[in-house]
Parts: C-alpha cells; sequence; structure tokens
C-alpha cells in the first residue's frame, strides 16, 4: 500500500534552547478540532511573538487545536531601569509631614529614599536583548513543533493502515452483497407468490397471470442496483483519498456519511434477510470508521 501521510491531530512535542545562562522551553500541544485553532501561551514581554508562532503553526498543520506554551527560565537580560519620580515625590512628601508633625528639623535621607524599592521601575528590555530571546525562543519552538509534527504523523499512518482496513471490508461485504442481489430479487417473488395464492384461495398455489406480473413489479420496486453502484463509486473514493494522503479527514468524513446514507436504504429496501446481515456488518465497520477519520486532518 502506497500513498502520501495522513497526519493525526494528536500529538505532544517539546523543544529547549539554552544561551549564557538562559534557557527557553516550549511545549506543542494538538487535540482534535474541525478546524485549525491556535493557542500560544507566552511571557507579556514575549507577545510580540505571537503572530510569527502563528504562522509556524499554520505552515506544518491544517487541522486540530494547536497549543504552544513558552516559559523563561531566568530574567531576560539586558533590563533598564528608570526613576518612579512621583513615588519618590510621594515618600518625600511623607518625610517633610513626619518632621512637621512631630516638630522634627530631621534632614531629608535622599539616598534611602532612593533605596525604597517602588522609586525604581524595570523599564523594557533593551531592543538587542529582546532580539536574542527571541531567536532562541523560536529555535525551542521549531523544535517544539518538529517533534509534534513526527508524531502526529505516526499516529496518522497507523490510522490510515486500519482506515484502509475498513474500506477493504467494506468492498468485501459489498461484493457479497451483489451476489445475491439477483436471487434475492427472485427470492422474493417466490416468497410472496404462496402467500397471495393462499389470499386467493388458489388450490395449486398458482396466480393469475396480471398479479404475478404485480409480484414481478412488486420485487423490481426493491431494486437496490443503483444503491450498489453509487456505494461502489464512494467506497473507491474512499480508499482513492486514502493512497492520495494528505489533509483528507473531512472528505473521508463525508464519504463514509454517504454509503452509510445507501446502505440504509439498501436495509429498507432489501427483504432478503442475508443481504440484511451484511448490511449491520457493514455499519459496524463505518462506524469504526467514523470514529477514526474524526482524528485526522
Amino acid at each position: 500500500m502506497s500513498g502520501g501521510p495522513v497526519t493525526s491531530m494528536t500529538g505532544f512535542g517539546r523543544g529547549v534552547c539554552e544561551a549564557d545562562g538562559f534557557a527557553v522551553q516550549a511545549e506543542a500541544k494538538s487535540f482534535n478540532q474541525r478546524f485549525l485553532k491556535v493557542i500560544s501561551r507566552l511571557p507579556s514581554e514575549l507577545g510580540f511573538l505571537e503572530e510569527d508562532i502563528r504562522k509556524r503553526v499554520t505552515n506544518m498543520a491544517s487541522r486540530g487545536q494547536i497549543e504552544v506554551t513558552v516559559k523563561l527560565s531566568g530574567s531576560i537580560p539586558g533590563g533598564t531601569y528608570h526613576l518612579n519620580a512621583e513615588a519618590l515625590r510621594a515618600h518625600y512628601t511623607e518625610w517633610l509631614k513626619a518632621n512637621d508633625d512631630l516638630g522634627l528639623e530631621v534632614a531629608v535621607p535622599v539616598e534611602s529614599l532612593l533605596r525604597i524599592p517602588d522609586v525604581w521601575v524595570e523599564g523594557t528590555p533593551r531592543e538587542e536583548a529582546l532580539e536574542a530571546v527571541s531567536e532562541l525562543v523560536t529555535t525551542a519552538v521549531d523544535g517544539a513543533l518538529e517533534m509534534l509534527g513526527k508524531m502526529r504523523k505516526q499516529e496518522g499512518e497507523a490510522t490510515r493502515k486500519d482506515l484502509y482496513s475498513i474500506g477493504g471490508g467494506l468492498r468485501e461485504i459489498v461484493k457479497a452483497i451483489e451476489a445475491l442481489w439477483p436471487e434475492a430479487r427472485m427470492f422474493a417473488v417466490e416468497r410472496l407468490r404462496p402467500v397471495v395464492a393462499e389470499l386467493l384461495g388458489s388450490e395449486d398455489g398458482n396466480v393469475p397471470a396480471g398479479i404475478e406480473r404485480e409480484l414481478i413489479q412488486l420485487a423490481d420496486r426493491s431494486d437496490i442496483s443503483e444503491e450498489l453502484k453509487r456505494l461502489e463509486s464512494h467506497l473507491a473514493q474512499y480508499l482513492a483519498s486514502l493512497e492520495e494522503g494528505g489533509p483528507v479527514g473531512r472528505r473521508l468524513e463525508f464519504l463514509l456519511q454517504e454509503m452509510h446514507r445507501e446502505l440504509n436504504t439498501i436495509a429498507s429496501k432489501s427483504l432478503d434477510a442475508r443481504i440484511s446481515s451484511h448490511v449491520v456488518e457493514a455499519k459496524v465497520l463505518m462506524e469504526r470508521g467514523r470514529e477514526q477519520v474524526q482524528n485526522i486532518e
């Protein structure tokens, strides 16, 4: 069996990058989601990298909820501090007020005031420091996404094999129904004829030619040949999609839905218990397939 890769929507990846005693750890988790949804959790000072991370995720995935979390070990180097003049003024005013209230004439200890924590405020890190940190973050995120991508492909390949096996089982069931149908059509007439003959009071079990034609027309109305043709067509597309690979999850989901619809029609038309039994087998397989396609792109 050959073909392109089918990718799972679940997986996990981690990436780490260190430099000059500063470390960045990135984690990427992926969950089932009908469409692509990207969630990034970054330290506030690195919020400007959110759009870049979103683009990187978009380039490697088309479906699923992907969460990227970045954690820093150590403070961002190169930070600057500036004087909080308003805080210093408030402390100075309080000192003067205390002097006045207590009747003191103590000089204001400016050096002591400058050592109060809220007098100094950490400013935005220097541009070159942020650039260095952003490179570390990008490297760590790329590592996490690469690991995530490998896991998604490995799980996707296992799912593709199972879906292909399901398709093979469905193909065998369709063949079995096709082989039974001509016999089942005549069996329907043979089964109805004695019932009608008994109702008409026929001693030899025969019915008039006109009623015989009605019985045949009734059997024709239960013809499932068109449903079988459409079922074969959908199944061929299903198997071809798995061979082609890529983001085929929604297409496979649609095809399984259409095949389920055709099987329901066959079940409602058929009067043969053997065909009904095959329909049940096919539905069990398709239910398994519908659960599996929820896990792939």
